[in-house]
């Protein structure tokens, strides 16, 4: 199962970057933020896993995304 997810995460941001090589490229009016992120990381990850919601059998991944420099050594 593990494999697995690690493939589809994988995919999921190589699809991310080529669909959208500018996914860093903010200007004032935008903005960077985790949400942004999130968003689209999620619509490449949902092409290859099917969210059931009120099924936590089907919860198998959490993920956390930091859109800037930070120090996430905590975080793991």
């Amino acid at each position: 199962m593990i494999n697995l997810i690690s493939k589809i995460l994988c995919s999921a941001i190589k699809n991310l970057f080529e669909n959208q090589p500018d996914i860093f490229d903010f200007t004032s009016q935008t903005g960077e933020t985790e949400w942004n992120l999130c968003h689209h990381f999620a619509n490449e990850i949902h092409k290859y896993i099917f969210c059931k919601r009120g099924i936590n059998a089907l919860n198998f991944l959490a993920i956390e995304t930091k859109c800037c420099n930070v120090d996430v050594s905590t975080d793991i």
